[in-house]
This record gives structure tokens, C-alpha cells and sequence, in this order.
């Protein structure tokens, strides 16, 4: 596997911010680096094999990356539910937080709701991700309900969070 590329590897066009990564559709191609930094993100990752059927047998899934030098260093996936989009996954890579990866990925997705015609946007997120959280109310997402041990792996509750376009 070629070595990670280090955000100091790249000049900032802000601070805090990356100028050398692009936001695109992701491919089986980018499966390592999306698994990567599944693990090194989540204590539960999701197995390489669902990561795989979301890339390239799911027609209503759509995973997308942040990308430098063509390796994933942020990644989503969201579902496609008639009038919605449901975010189920966003990781930014440990080293590469902090600037501003997280908002690009969301901005792509609220961009591609509305082109699409969408009418809102769902996700749930852990009620101990403060971070994540602070995010997705600055673009606009509001909590809705409270959905209890959501998560598998500790019982932790989740926050349901929406967008309407």
C-alpha cells in the first residue's frame, strides 16, 4: 500500500484548510483508503465487504471522497430514499482533520440534494460527537427525535438530525 499522504505535504490556501483535494464519486479503486480510514475512525468500522456493495452494488447508495493525489482521505455514503438523502457515514482521516474536509463532503451532498430536487436530508450521529454535531448545525440540520441504543457496538443513543431543502 503506498504511504500515507501527510497534510503537511500541501500548502493551505486558509488556515485549517487543504487546497490539494478534490470531491468525487468514489470506486472499488479507492476501497483501501476508504477502509483506512473507516478503521482508524470508528471503534465499530463497517466490514470491507458492506463498504464494497455500497461503491458498486447498491444502485440507491452513492459513497463519495475527498481525494489527494487520488487517495481517499475523507469519505461518505449517503442512500438515495425517494424525496431524501439519508447520511449513514461520514469519516474524515485522523491526520487530515481540522481542515474543513468534513464541511466540503457535506456541501457536496446539500449540492447534490437540491440539483437533484431532493426535499431533505437525514442522518443520525452519536449523541457524544459533539464535533460532528456542531457541523451539521452550521450548514442547517436540526435534531428531530432521539432514536435509543442506536448503536450496536456500546448502545449509545443517536440524534436524528434533518435538513429540509
Amino acid at each position: 500500500m503506498d504511504p500515507a499522504i501527510e497534510p503537511e505535504d500541501f500548502q493551505a490556501s486558509a488556515p485549517g484548510k487543504v487546497r490539494a483535494v478534490s470531491v468525487r464519486r468514489g470506486s472499488l479503486h479507492d476501497l483501501d483508503g476508504i477502509c483506512e480510514i473507516e478503521h482508524a475512525c470508528f471503534a465499530a468500522p463497517w466490514p470491507r465487504e458492506v463498504l464494497a456493495e455500497e461503491i458498486a452494488e447498491r444502485s440507491w447508495s452513492r459513497v463519495v471522497v475527498a481525494s489527494s493525489q487520488n487517495r481517499p482521505v475523507a469519505f461518505m455514503v449517503y442512500w438515495v430514499v425517494s424525496t431524501e438523502l439519508h447520511l449513514l457515514n461520514l469519516a474524515v482521516h485522523p491526520r487530515w482533520r481540522r481542515r474543513g474536509l468534513g464541511r466540503m463532503l457535506v456541501d457536496h451532498l446539500l449540492a447534490e440534494a437540491r440539483m437533484e430536487g431532493r426535499i431533505e436530508v437525514l442522518l443520525e450521529v452519536r449523541v457524544s460527537n459533539n464535533a460532528a454535531q456542531d457541523l451539521y448545525r452550521r450548514v442547517g440540520f436540526h435534531e428531530i427525535m432521539v432514536r435509543r441504543r442506536y448503536y450496536s457496538d456500546n448502545g449509545e443513543d443517536a440524534l436524528v438530525m434533518m435538513l429540509r431543502l
